[in-house]
């Protein structure tokens, strides 16, 4: 039997997961909110919750979260070879109205993206290059 977080991780990454590939690597993106430790612990902590439903998860339902990913690979901040290929993956991304997974641009930022090691050959993050203009609207009509 699995808890609703449990269903609700298994439906959200079950598209990539499910796919007919022999690797699917995945990674969190800043509405994976239990999949952000830090985050979720601050979040339980405040008297005013943006998120009620997440907010009111006890620690032990989302601590291993990532554990319920069996049929992808799942990075943070970490690298995987496959084929060959290095690939690493970072969740993180300029702060974007308190969501997961977000940090203040500047020293927070710079110490995530200096955890990425020389020589990778493919770099997955939930959002694009500094510089490169794409805004909230603009995604939401890209069909």
């Amino acid at each position: 039997m699995y808890s609703c977080l449990q269903q609700e991780v298994a439906v959200r990454f079950f598209t990539n997961c499910s796919l007919p590939y022999e690797y699917k690597i995945v990674i969190a993106g800043n509405h994976e909110l239990t999949f952000d430790q830090e985050f979720m612990a601050d979040l339980i902590k405040q008297d005013f919750y943006y998120f009620p439903s997440v907010s009111k998860l006890k620690p032990e339902s989302y601590e291993n979260v990532q554990s319920l990913l069996t049929n992808c690979i799942y990075l943070q901040d970490s690298e995987v070879t496959v084929r060959g290929f290095r690939i690493y993956g970072s969740p993180w991304q300029p702060w974007f109205y308190g969501w997961g997974f977000n940090l203040p641009r500047g020293q927070a930022l710079l110490e995530k993206w200096n955890l990425i090691p020389d020589g990778i050959d493919i770099l997955i993050t939930h959002g694009p290059p500094l510089g490169k203009k794409i805004s909230v609207l603009l995604a939401v009509n890209f069909k």
